[in-house]
């Protein structure tokens, strides 16, 4: 029963799942990904300036050009959660 319902799943999900997406698509690697996305963090500028992050739906791929810059980011990421945070519990009350 579980092999007959693989094997329906698998041949649905096999359209649904978009070209784009790898890694836990059998026969789909991350290598194409990961040069396509370096290819993309080199050409791409916005206002004269490089990304940072690329945020596509639910994934996300950060770009830091050293160590500083990863705490600083994550140190500015904690601050908003913590904001958001405050600001739900404002709203319980």
């Amino acid at each position: 029963m579980l092999y007959i319902l693989q094997a329906r799943l698998q041949a649905f999900l096999t359209h649904q799942i978009a070209p784009e997406q790898a890694g836990f698509v059998k026969g789909r690697g991350t290598r194409e990904q990961i040069l396509n996305g370096r290819q993309l963090i080199e050409k791409a500028r916005i206002g004269g300036r490089r990304f940072s992050n690329f945020r596509f739906a639910d994934d996300t791929l950060l770009i830091v050009q050293n160590a500083e810059e990863l705490l600083e980011f994550l140190r500015r990421l904690e601050e908003r959660q913590q904001k958001s945070k405050a600001t739900s519990e404002d709203r319980k009350l």
